[in-house]
């Protein structure tokens, strides 16, 4: 698989967000259906004991480096994720 383009990644990720739908009873998908699957690995990472946190910083660094955002694709971005505790 040498060859697989930011398209080949985006049908896949719209056959994932496809099912997720069809499961949940929605019939778009969206940029709700996005966050809901988001959060929803979220819960299922910490049901199986994985990072979450660690495994988006690291998609989204293979995410900006495919859409070639920087220089070597070998190189991830450093990413930082800040969730404020506080109210609105």
């Amino acid at each position: 698989m040498d060859d697989i383009t930011n398209q080949d990644r985006a049908l896949w990720a719209e056959a994932a967000l496809g099912a997720f739908v069809e499961q949940i009873g929605q019939n778009r998908i969206d940029a709700c259906a996005i966050c809901d699957l988001v959060a929803n690995l979220g819960h299922y990472a910490d049901e199986q004991g994985y990072d979450f946190l660690a495994a988006v910083r690291s998609g989204i660094g293979h995410w900006k480096a495919e859409a070639g955002d920087t220089a070597n694709e070998d190189m991830l971005p450093a990413v930082s994720i800040i969730i404020d505790g506080g109210s609105p």
